[in-house]
């Protein structure tokens, strides 16, 4: 059941990067004042609180010469055992400064028992 949950999830997020790739890049704007492209609004995959997929675009994503974060966030369905959950280290479509598209493992997703989803994934272009 969890190679099965795993294969989906990562089948899932290769299409969340297809639409990040799609439509993550516009507007991005280096010219902020802070040398960093700022993007809002792109497709993003998630865990709801039970392992199933979830998807949003509730987004925003920030880049700079050395790091990239994206963070996304939802309301999805709440764990059927009524308590937080967390998963981490799995695989997580990040586009670096440069415009590169790469998966990092350096990801934590926590659901609310009411079912608020955070996501967060780091990507280092060193």
């Amino acid at each position: 059941m969890t190679r099965r949950l795993i294969l989906l999830f990562a089948g899932a997020m290769l299409l969340a990067c297809a639409a990040l790739a799609a439509t993550g890049t516009a507007g991005a704007d280096p010219g902020n004042g802070n040398g960093a492209f700022i993007t809002n609004g792109f497709g993003c995959g998630l865990f709801n609180g039970n392992g199933g997929f979830a998807f949003t675009d509730s987004t925003h994503s920030v880049r700079n010469v050395s790091n990239s974060v994206t963070k996304c966030s939802a309301a999805v369905t709440p764990s059927s055992t009524g308590k937080a959950v967390t998963f981490s280290g799995f695989p997580c479509g990040v586009e670096l400064y440069n415009g590169v598209f790469v998966a990092t493992t350096d990801s934590r997703e926590t659901v609310s028992a009411s079912g608020q989803a955070t996501l967060t994934c780091k990507a280092s272009d060193s």
